[in-house]
């Protein structure tokens, strides 16, 4: 995949705000953050998703705990974003 390719992913509002309903806007911002981070990088270990989290870690640790899964070596993924990358 070209960097260029690798700079973007689907976005979907309807799935994002259904997602989301009961986060603060301080929770949706880091879950963003985490988002596009794992997008750029891929699964994320919890020092550089807490530098992602920009300086939220309790944030970051709830985004994790709801929304990502953690691998086997640690790192934690969205399970949905993968796969999106997946069909790129």
């Amino acid at each position: 995949m070209s960097k260029k390719q690798n700079d973007k992913f689907s976005f979907w509002p309807r799935d994002w705000l259904g997602g989301t309903t009961g986060m603060t806007a301080a929770e949706r911002g880091v879950y963003i953050d985490l988002l596009c981070c794992q997008w750029q990088r891929g699964p994320m270990q919890e020092a550089q998703a807490l530098l992602a989290g920009r300086a939220e870690p309790e944030l970051v640790r709830q985004d994790f705990s709801q929304k990502f899964h953690r691998n086997p070596d640690g790192s934690w993924q969205h399970n949905r974003l993968e796969q999106e990358r997946k069909r790129k």
